[in-house]
């Protein structure tokens, strides 16, 4: 019979042990005469919430679905966990699917700490926080399922590589982006809704799952100087006009203009509206005269 790993039993005792808090304050509720009181509304915030988190984290961190429906039905029933209780057999883990999501995260990890470099060289002094906060939930997140699969450091380089290949890529994913297009980026990650990995985060480490750091994943100041190293210097596409001696818009589409004489366009010697239309003043000759009734020229 198939053991869960000492940090998947952490998780699956507190899942049980959150879902029998929650069918006790259930049952409470049924005697209220009156509204829950705001001690029941907290607590059962704090349950409810804390199991949703480990049961996600849980899933993504490969613990087998079948425990996680067990330990629940048992918490349902108002059994608290033991760890001698027997869990079903269960299916062979789909490692397609939990190392595919986790590499997803690692990938969107690198490309978020790419932006935030390049975003400081172009705004040196910003103290916009928004990505920066994004970055750290996904970061613990990530870490905390790597650390509840147990991978360790010789198996994520085998799965993403060392430091130096996360800078690469991280870098690779800004190479020839001009700066107003980063910037556009920076703005779409900092806008991501990344809650829902801040409290899986959470959840994993109240369960004594570290979620700071992980073996198989580069620490972030060693990450951060790595990709500092291999990004090229970011090039505005516009730059703004300041005197008459600067490089503005115009000088990009000057560039983009036929540069053989024979086939620019000489805007500044338009032809004349009469040569361009074929109108010659001495056609009014021709105009004929129309005359009334009575022979008066009109």
């Amino acid at each position: 019979m198939i053991e869960p790993t000492q940090r998947q039993a952490a998780v699956l005792q507190a899942l049980q042990n959150h879902t029998v808090a929650v069918t006790e304050l259930l049952t409470q509720a049924t005697k209220f005469d009156g509204p829950a009181p705001q001690s029941w509304l907290v607590d059962y915030h704090h349950h409810a919430v804390a199991r949703a988190d480990l049961a996600a984290a849980a899933a993504a961190g490969g613990v087998p679905p079948v425990w996680i429906e067990h330990v629940q039905a048992r918490g349902e029933r108002g059994i608290a966990y033991r760890p001698e209780m027997y869990l079903r057999e269960p299916d062979p883990t789909d490692w397609d699917r939990v190392l595919g999501d986790l590499t997803t995260d690692v990938a969107r990890l690198r490309e978020w700490a790419g932006l935030d470099v390049a975003h400081r060289d172009l705004v040196p002094d910003s103290r916009a926080a928004a990505l920066r906060t994004n970055i750290e939930a996904l970061r613990m997140r990530t870490a905390g399922v790597a650390n509840l699969l147990g991978l360790d450091a010789e198996e994520g380089e085998l799965l993403w590589g060392d430091t130096t290949v996360w800078a690469q890529e991280a870098a690779a994913t800004l190479a020839e982006v001009p700066a107003e297009q980063i910037t556009h980026r920076w703005r779409a990650a900092a806008e991501v809704d990344t809650r829902a990995y801040a409290g899986q985060a959470t959840a994993l480490s109240m369960v004594g799952i570290a979620v700071d750091t992980a073996a198989a994943l580069p620490p972030a100041e060693e990450l951060y100087e790595a990709i500092s190293a291999e990004l090229d210097p970011v090039q505005p596409l516009f730059v703004a006009a300041r005197g008459t001696d600067a490089v503005g818009i115009e000088a990009v589409v000057a560039a983009a203009l036929p540069q053989d004489p024979d086939t620019a366009v000489a805007f500044s010697h338009l032809p004349e509206p009469e040569q361009a239309s074929g109108y010659d003043p001495s056609d009014l000759e021709a105009v004929p005269v129309f005359l009334s009734a009575d022979g008066a020229e009109l």
